[in-house]
């Protein structure tokens, strides 16, 4: 038994997320009494979805972090230079993060704004679903006092040449934040977000 659709959606500008699991086996509906029916219950699972391994399209991403041109996220975590605390704690972190995540790529540290980002920045790139997993986690307990920017990189074919506005939405409406949330400089990515 397949998904069935009762009918069209119309999504307006997005993309619809189950369009790619169309073809799979329905759902089941029943749930666990173990978490007082508020989880569904899934039978055992022998192949995970490629999904664990790779990042869906249109994100882009090479799985070797040391030569890769392009990751599938880059983390820029926001510090204040001339606040004490928040560049000490930034140095700190940064350490930290290349301590505890060496086989992440980790950039130096910006001392002013760059790009679209408002304030001092360093960043760190995720090439797979399992640096992701990984790292922000660990980077929610740990941002302390600082705010960080996560957003996705994405390649969409046919459409290249709007890639001022790709990279617009990449930062804006494709992104997560830890943190205080920044007005970003959008205008120094060439584009606007938009549709």
């Amino acid at each position: 038994m397949t998904i069935e659709t009762s009918h069209s959606l119309d999504l307006g500008l997005y993309a619809d997320p189950l369009e790619l699991y169309l073809s799979q086996p329905a759902l089941p509906t029943a749930t666990s009494r173990l978490s007082n029916n508020k989880r569904f219950y899934h039978p055992a699972v022998l192949t995970p979805s490629e999904d664990c391994d790779s990042f869906p399209s249109p994100i882009v991403a090479t799985m070797n972090s040391s030569n890769a041109k392009e990751s599938g996220f880059d983390a820029h975590i926001y510090y204040e230079p001339s606040d004490p605390i928040s560049f000490a704690y930034a140095e700190r972190l940064h350490s930290a993060i290349r301590y505890a995540f060496p086989q992440l790529r980790v950039y130096t540290m910006l001392s002013g704004p760059a790009g679209p980002h408002p304030t001092a920045t360093f960043e760190v790139a995720l090439f797979s679903p399992a640096e992701f997993g990984q790292f922000v986690p660990w980077l929610a307990l740990w941002h302390g006092p600082l705010s960080v920017l996560i957003h996705t990189n994405t390649k969409i074919s046919g459409v290249d040449n709007e890639g001022a506005k790709r990279a617009a939405n990449d930062h804006t409406t494709r992104a997560l934040w830890l943190g205080k949330r920044h007005e970003l400089r959008t205008e120094k990515l060439g584009g606007r977000p938009g549709p």
